[in-house]
Parts: C-alpha cells; sequence; structure tokens
C-alpha cells in the first residue's frame, strides 16, 4: 500500500516542501512494508510486533511531541530523516543473517555481538530462542548495516527505494 496515515501526511505537507523528500519517504515506508508483510516469516517469534503498525504509533508520538514544542524549528532534511528512521529503526529485527551474512559482519563491525550463537537456522522462522534473542539485542546495528547494504545497491528488491535517500544525508 505505502499510503501515508493522516499523521504522517501532516507531518510531510507541514514541514517538507521538497517533493524528492516526501517521495523518498514515501519509498522507505514501501521498504518497510514490504519487510514487514503480514506474510512475511518473523525471525523473532512471539514478541511486540516492531512493524508497520509500531511504525503508526511512532509517528504519532512525534506528531504529539512536535506539537507540544511549537516553537521549535526543524529543517525540513531533520523531518525527513525523523520519518526515514520511524519507518526503519526497526528493521533489523527482520534481518535474516544466515542468509545475507555480509549484514551481519557489517553489523559486527559496528559493535554488534552475537555471543556464542551459532546461527545455523536452515529457515527464516527457525531461529533458535537464543539466535532469536541475540538478534533483537543487536537490531539496532543490524538495521543499520541492512540499510549500508541497501544504499549499496545489493538487493534486487528494495535497494532501489533505500537509494532514494539523497546521498548528502546517508552519513546521518
Amino acid at each position: 500500500m505505502h499510503r501515508f496515515t493522516d499523521v504522517e501526511s501532516r507531518m510531510i505537507q507541514k514541514y517538507i516542501s521538497d517533493p524528492e523528500l516526501s517521495d523518498s519517504l514515501a519509498n522507505i515506508r514501501k521498504v518497510m512494508e514490504k519487510i514487514w508483510a503480514n506474510d512475511a516469516p518473523r525471525i523473532i517469534q512471539n514478541y511486540t510486533d516492531h512493524g508497520e503498525e509500531h511504525s503508526k504509533r511512532v509517528a504519532g508520538f512525534v506528531e504529539k511531541l512536535l506539537q507540544v514544542n511549537p516553537d521549535a524549528k526543524f529543517s525540513q532534511q531533520e523531518i525527513y530523516l525523523l520519518l526515514a528512521g520511524v519507518y526503519l529503526h526497526d528493521i533489523g529485527m527482520q534481518c535474516d543473517i544466515v542468509r545475507y551474512p555480509v549484514i551481519k559482519k557489517k553489523a559486527e563491525d559496528l559493535g554488534a555481538n552475537f555471543g556464542e550463537a551459532l546461527f545455523t537456522t536452515k529457515t527464516t522462522n527457525g531461529y533458535s530462542l537464543e539466535e532469536q534473542k541475540e538478534i533483537r539485542k543487536n537490531h539496532h546495528f543490524l538495521s543499520t548495516a541492512w540499510i549500508d547494504y541497501l544504499y549499496e545497491g545489493r538487493d534486487p528488491v528494495l535497494s532501489h527505494e533505500i537509494r532514494s535517500v539523497p546521498y548528502d544525508l546517508v552519513d546521518d
């Protein structure tokens, strides 16, 4: 679907005038929806959903924070990055590191430590409880590593949308 909620639309309309940024947000939201699709196997089992509904709730909290600070000044790039972060901050919990060991390595280079977990699963939703705990514990590193991997253009399904992030904002 990748349609913005009313909350997201209000924030975009109020803060973002650059159509390239709003189009990029639509693309990033589309990636998030693909990663957390209802028919996608869950790596972290029996845990609070961190997918699209979670992103909608977080966007609602962001809007409330912006409303209670009406004098705060934000650039459109800052609001863009804030909303992109809302969509992507938990995707590491859906990262199949057995299928994508390069992402696991990138996460480790960023500081992830997966302990003694062996990661021997043969299926995306077959991670052991110990492996799931390690992925959950390191999901912020995995999210960053996965975004970097996608930005490098390595995934035929998801990279196009992530590459819509303006180059000068990539380091942020």
